[in-house]
């Protein structure tokens, strides 16, 4: 045996048919595994010797390995549980800013384009109620509004109305005294005293379908004499079973109005102007019908935009006004509807809720012609 070897402990087995003796050797460069087995059966002793790097190499790579692969994993763990973290805290602190950008009244960010996970949706959700709630704040707003400005014109018609009743009072009696008898132009004082005393008092009011009829008449009366009899107005419908029934005022007249200033007013034959009022349910149904000059295809798109959105149109003021009113008083479902052909003619309709309707539905069987 080498001198530069150093005998260890010896650690004994013992087997069935065996005897087996490790020996640690140590050595100035490595370190043997000496194994000696006895065999009893046929007296032989084996030996072998081998490094001890050698017998411990894979244990100790495995060790190696196991350790590494766990500090690796300790590793990504901390840094995966970090940017979670992170994102977890940033999606907070995004939903935190924008409902602190909604309670100060703040510009919100856009609506997400895609929902990925919670957080989106939940991100989604947020933006989505504040914008309703602020869509929603406008729009009262923007009725408030409109309700003021409403009053307000209202307040400016009826500035000293009973200055222009006298006024018109003073003048159909000196009319009367040139003819000592009622004539044209006293007819015409009392249709516009009529519509003067209609339109200024109360415009807030709600008044029944026969004062709406009978302001409507008076002012188509006014028309005709001016217009040289250039048109006749039909009524259809049975106005004795409905006359009674309440509804805003000042809806009927702005849509005679407007089939004469642009149905009818440039047409060279005597055109026709019809009023349909009807019972279909409890909702009443009216339209004027003219058959003049129509409208055309791309003007009657925009108009339709026009209602739809609820603006106004410098041309078809009066129109747009009625339109608005509709809706302010009975519902954004309510509005004008205007069907419209070139050089056929012109129809405008609505229809409102009334509180109880004794009918269904009635036939048309009265007709009204003015000539």
């Amino acid at each position: 045996m080498p001198d530069d070897l150093k005998q260890m402990p010896i650690v004994q087995a013992q087997a069935d048919h065996a005897k087996e003796s490790l020996l640690a050797l140590q050595s100035h460069s490595d370190s043997f595994i000496v194994n000696q087995v006895n065999s009893n059966r046929y007296g032989w002793e084996y030996f072998s010797i081998v490094p001890k790097k050698s017998l411990f190499r894979v244990p100790t790579q495995l060790s190696a390995a196991t350790l590494l692969l766990l500090l690796v994993s300790l590793v990504v763990s901390m840094l995966l549980a970090y940017y979670f973290t992170s994102l977890n805290y940033n999606r907070l602190s995004s939903m935190m800013s924008i409902i602190d950008s909604a309670v100060r009244g703040k510009p919100l960010p856009p609506l997400p384009v895609t929902i990925k996970d919670e957080y989106g949706y939940i991100l989604h959700n947020i933006l989505t109620t504040f914008i309703e709630q602020n869509y929603l704040k406008v729009q009262l707003s923007e009725q408030k509004y409109r309700l003021q400005a409403a009053k307000l014109l209202a307040l400016q018609s009826q500035i000293n109305p009973h200055f222009l009743y006298n006024t018109l009072n003073a003048i159909y009696w000196e009319v009367f005294k040139l003819t000592a008898k009622p004539n044209q132009g006293t007819e015409m004082i009392e249709n516009l005293s009529h519509i003067l005393d209609y339109s200024l008092s109360s415009p807030a009011q709600t008044v029944t379908l026969q004062e709406e009829i009978d302001h409507t008449q008076s002012y188509i009366r006014i028309q005709k004499f001016r217009h040289k009899d250039k048109f006749k107005v039909i009524w259809k419908g049975n106005h004795e079973e409905i006359q009674h029934f309440k509804i805003v005022k000042l809806l009927l007249q702005p849509l005679v109005e407007n089939s004469i200033y642009h149905g009818i007013k440039e047409t060279t034959t005597r055109a026709v102007i019809r009023i349909k009022i009807m019972l279909r349910g409890n909702r009443l149904k009216i339209s004027v019908t003219d058959n003049g000059m129509g409208i055309e295809k791309d003007r009657l798109a925009e108009i339709r935009r026009q209602l739809s959105e609820g603006s106004e149109s410098p041309g078809h003021i009066g129109l747009f006004n009625t339109n608005i009113r509709l809706k302010l008083s009975y519902g954004e479902q309510y509005g004008i509807a205007i069907k419209s052909k070139r050089g056929f003619g012109t129809s405008v309709s609505f229809d409102i809720p009334v509180a109880a309707a004794p009918h269904d539905r009635f036939p048309l069987c009265c007709q009204q012609e003015e000539d």
